[in-house]
């Protein structure tokens, strides 16, 4: 082994065979070698910081794609709500803004009249505020402005009868796999309305609507 402080270049050690009991020689060889410098920091573990930083990439990359995900998921802004009374559709479908957002926020006006609507509601609105988020796939969580309790709706389902006797439906214009809604043990989520059967009464049910067409306007 050299000393850190050996100079580089040639050089050449003795090796010789000696009696140790008599100090007679009995062989000499000379060896020739080259004296090299040591391979510096960034040459002695360049494979080590390159095997790091393609770790820190690929932790990066799962990272952005995860929270990337996240966002697509909660995404709020292909939401579209409708209003009914007693099964009838009061005014037109109401779609999200399109532009990213976890929650659709929407007002109704005339609340209080035979023929209510649905609107955004404007920059300076201090009124009651309805808000949508998506919760579990197939199913979004409505705040309602009068209930402490949220209800939980299924997308393009026959939608939620609220406590103030209007009826509040959501579909989703995005592709997404059907889930039934959950079970409500606690009766905390408000009440979802069911498909007509026969041994429902149609008059309290919401009849099926038919499907928006893309073009409309208010998309």
């Amino acid at each position: 082994m050299r000393s850190l402080d050996s100079p580089t270049g040639t050089a050449e050690i003795v090796v010789q065979t000696v009696d140790a009991a008599s100090g007679q020689l009995f062989d000499s060889t000379p060896l020739q070698f080259t004296v090299t410098k040591p391979p510096g920091f960034l040459a002695k573990y360049l494979w080590d910081i390159i095997g790091a930083l393609i770790l820190i990439a690929l932790i990066a990359a799962f990272l952005l794609w995860r929270r990337a995900r996240h966002r697509a998921r909660i995404n709020a802004q292909d939401l579209v709500t409708t209003l009914r009374i007693g099964g009838e559709q009061k005014g037109r479908d109401l779609a999200a803004e399109q532009k990213w957002s976890q929650v659709f926020s929407f007002i109704i006006r005339d609340e209080d009249t035979p023929d209510p609507h649905l609107a955004y509601p404007p920059r300076d609105w201090t009124g009651p505020l309805y808000l949508v988020r998506r919760s579990t796939p197939g199913m979004v969580t409505l705040f309602a402005p009068t209930r402490p309790k949220p209800y939980e709706v299924e997308l393009n389902g026959p939608g939620a009868a609220l406590d103030n006797g209007l009826e509040l439906s959501f579909r989703d214009k995005r592709r997404h796999h059907h889930v039934p809604p959950p079970p409500e043990p606690w009766g905390g989520y408000g009440h979802q309305l069911k498909s007509p059967s026969p041994y429902d009464d149609v008059t309290r049910a919401m009849p099926s609507r038919p499907p928006q067409p893309d073009n409309d306007s208010w998309l």
